[in-house]
């Protein structure tokens, strides 16, 4: 449906061997529990998956711009997701609009550039995954609770083209936490761009992608003596890299650093120990 938006509700479940269709670009809003095992392809308008409605099915497919809304709820197993596009109305095509800081384990192929969004906090729990040879855009600036995101020891695949946290035209700060991403990226050359008022924050372990911090982005590295052992550190001017706590501990920054400008690096309680060309 077009023209009309559906809502599924009520004490039963969704059950069986078979999967489910969204065309069309209403609103589908399934609220009943849900253990049915098939795979969901979403390829029109939006589908509002609350009550772990997906928790059982065997894939989800999200294309044409359409938006899968976790609703809250987790999604267990390392779940197939296939996905492309900006999502319904450019929101992303995986958003949370429900206020539980759900954490999703999910196998995601990107199979055209990509939008993640959220009016309300999810994370990737570890054990998830990101590949195909795309792009990747993290907007979190419709989170209206704090407009931030956590990816915990997500594998990032080879061919992935680039992630960029965007500010999404907003002044607000977006901030994505991470954490045991110190070999996550199994090509040490693709590149996490921050850009004007993003955060980075590690809260333990360190990093081997490469990082462009655009004007006024900032890195917050709370975890030494894990490092960065990315091909490259691009410092815009006015981004700035935050490392302190765990005194006595030596950071190694392994990565080739590039100063397009004034950057301002803010060292306390340990050393940090730079390997590679500065420049």
């Amino acid at each position: 449906s077009s023209n009309n938006s559906f809502t599924l509700n009520g004490p039963g479940t969704i059950s069986g061997s078979g999967g489910l269709v969204k065309q069309g670009s209403s609103l589908l809003t399934i609220v009943s529990g849900g253990n049915f095992t098939g795979p969901v392809t979403i390829s029109g308008g939006a589908v509002y998956a609350g009550n772990n409605s997906f928790d059982s099915v065997s894939s989800i497919t999200i294309t044409n711009n359409a938006t899968l809304d976790l609703g809250g709820g987790q999604i267990p197993g390392s779940k197939p997701v296939t996905v492309s596009g900006v999502g319904f109305n450019g929101e992303g095509a995986l958003y949370n609009s429900y206020d539980n800081y759900p954490s999703e384990s999910l196998n995601i192929t990107l199979a055209g550039d990509t939008k993640f969004g959220g009016a309300n906090r999810w994370d990737l729990s570890s054990g998830s995954q990101i590949s195909g040879a795309h792009n990747l855009t993290i907007d979190l600036s419709s989170d209206a609770d704090n407009h931030y995101a956590q990816w915990n020891s997500v594998t990032i695949g080879a061919n992935v083209a680039s992630i960029t946290l965007t500010n999404g035209g907003s002044s607000i700060t977006n901030a994505l936490g991470v954490t045991g991403m110190d070999t996550s990226f199994q090509n040490p050359g693709t590149v996490l761009t921050i850009s004007t008022n993003g955060q980075l924050v590690f809260y333990s372990g360190g990093f081997n992608g490469s990082i462009h911090l655009l004007n006024g982005a900032q890195i917050y590295h709370y975890t030494a003596p894990a490092g960065f052992a990315g091909n490259s550190m691009v410092f815009e001017t006015g981004a700035s890299l935050y490392s302190y706590y765990n005194s006595g501990a030596t950071t190694p920054v392994n990565s080739a650093i590039t100063l397009n400008g004034v950057a301002h690096f803010v060292i306390g309680d340990h050393n940090m120990v730079y390997t590679n060309v500065i420049s």
